[in-house]
């Protein structure tokens, strides 16, 4: 009988959250003031036999979204019903909410988090993760971006974090794709139902991320249309759900950018990997940084050890280099080399220009992988 009782009542509780989801300008916050005024724990659909003036006695609820509840809320019971009706017939689809055990961990902390999620796939892909890892980016990204983001991955594939993204193009595909390819579990996070994927191109990929344990989350139902103001909204899950965000290349504006400011509003570490300076596709990452929003990430390893990701026993291990095609080119010289070289040397016997050989110098000498000498001279600190 208990069994039976306790169903129903989280039947009740999610026809009254999504009910009241189905009314414009109902938010989280408005959500918690109802359940504080009408104890909704334990009578889940008392808002909906309230009188006007009991929602307009409570805080937070203004006379126009009072109104708004008193004349829209047997219109929003028909239509959760009718989701809820959708969701029996799609037995793939899952629904949490926001004070069950299922609901992801991370995204409980924040005061914005979506009182209901649908999903596909398998709630162990967040619940058992010893990390989750967002990871955003431009929809175009440069060939480079892409090798920097393998090379991290791989990197990371040993400390098994979950890869969260949002299937859009460019890194957000890259993203996932290298987390299937490394055997991570990823997590993507649609700014729309789950009865659609977009875009259409990347359908397979989202069956992939289920079939490998992964799973698709979304804070709206089945039958929601795809809205350009959605994927500002949808940005703050995919900042929330993890410890840490990283954003490999994003212009200005960028979606990027709103998914890093909202990880720093959450007290949550944010990478940036920085650009050129004249790169456009990199002004947003140059931003973060000069923001002080987020650390500068040039080498995977110091994700690992800003976030205590590194396995025991193996810190008095040499250190392996990381670096792009175009740092080990400039560190085989210098290592060739019996003596320090000049700019202009490296220059010459890379086939760079001076200003590109300059910026990649300037970046392994704040890792710390060469010496500067007297006279702009150059060698290799490591081997």
């Amino acid at each position: 009988m208990k069994v039976a009782s306790s169903v129903r009542m989280r039947e009740r509780k999610v026809l009254s959250i999504l009910a009241l989801t189905c009314i414009e300008g109902v938010g989280p916050a408005t959500i918690r003031h109802l359940s504080q005024a009408f104890s909704l724990e334990t009578d889940p659909l008392a808002w909906t036999r309230a009188s006007l003036n009991a929602l307009r006695g409570i805080p937070g609820i203004g006379e126009t979204l009072a109104q708004r509840l008193y004349r829209e809320r047997t219109r929003a019971l028909e239509q959760a019903t009718q989701i809820l009706k959708m969701l029996d017939r799609d037995q793939d689809m899952g629904i949490v909410l926001w004070d069950e055990e299922d609901y992801p961990g991370n995204l409980r902390q924040c005061e914005d988090a979506p009182p209901l999620l649908f999903y596909r796939g398998s709630p162990a892909s967040w619940r058992s993760a010893a990390h989750l890892l967002t990871i955003v980016g431009t929809r175009q990204p440069d060939a480079w971006a892409c090798e920097f983001l393998r090379r991290c991955v791989q990197e990371w594939a040993r400390y098994q974090p979950v890869i969260v993204s949002g299937l859009a193009y460019g890194i957000d595909r890259e993203a996932h794709q290298l987390a299937l390819h490394h055997q991570l579990s990823t997590i993507a996070v649609l700014a729309h139902g789950l009865d659609r994927i977009y875009p259409r191109e990347h359908q397979r990929l989202a069956e992939q991320i289920v079939e490998a344990g992964g799973a698709l989350l979304s804070e709206y139902p089945p039958g929601q249309r795809i809205h350009p103001r959605n994927f500002p909204h949808r940005n703050r899950i995919i900042a929330g759900l993890s410890e840490a965000t990283v954003v490999v290349q994003s212009g200005v504006p960028g979606g990027s950018l709103i998914t890093a400011q909202r990880a720093y509003e959450y007290g949550r570490v944010v990478f940036a990997v920085p650009g050129r300076p004249t790169d456009q596709k990199s002004q947003g990452n140059l931003y973060l940084i000069s923001a002080q929003i987020a650390q500068i990430l040039h080498d995977p390893r110091q994700l690992v050890e800003c976030l205590g990701w590194h396995p025991r026993g193996v810190s008095g291990q040499p250190r392996e280099l990381f670096l792009l095609p175009s740092e080990q080119e400039i560190m085989d010289v210098l290592r060739a080399s019996d003596h320090p070289l000049s700019v202009e040397e490296i220059a010459r016997r890379t086939g760079r220009d001076i200003a590109e050989v300059l910026a990649i110098l300037a970046t392994l000498e704040m890792r710390q992988y060469v010496r500067t000498h007297p006279g702009m001279q150059y060698s290799a600190a490591v081997d």
